[in-house]
């Protein structure tokens, strides 16, 4: 072999085991963090959230059908659907209401078709 080849062969190996060793298994001498979905985050920020007011604001669902989801918005997944009357503890406020219904599940509905107060 020519001495420009075992230098290239050299250089070769030195740049594979630089590349080899930035792309490492990230659970070789490191923690693995455990992934959280979406809902998860949203149950951890729920339980994390102060509670100043004792008696949560309540209201009443005004549409015929409104469907609870999980996240503010209506590309989120429907946990169930609500019935006209049904009362509900609203937790957040604004376009879209985080509310908690009798049986205690929580999700998300569109201010326009619930009545403060009421």
């Amino acid at each position: 072999m020519t001495k420009k080849r075992i230098l290239l062969f050299a250089l070769f190996g030195l740049i594979f085991s630089l590349a080899c060793s930035l792309t490492a298994n990230p659970t070789s001498g490191s923690a693995v963090l455990p992934i959280s979905t979406d809902a998860a985050i949203e149950r951890q920020a729920r339980v994390q959230r102060p509670t100043n007011n004792p008696q949560p604001e309540r209201c009443t669902v005004s549409a015929g059908f409104l469907n609870l989801r999980a996240c503010a918005g209506t590309g989120c997944a429907v946990i169930r659907v609500l019935e006209e009357g049904e009362d509900l503890a609203v937790l957040a406020r604004g376009g879209w209401l985080e509310v908690r219904d009798k049986g205690g599940q929580y999700g998300w509905i569109n201010s326009k078709y619930c009545e403060i107060g009421e």
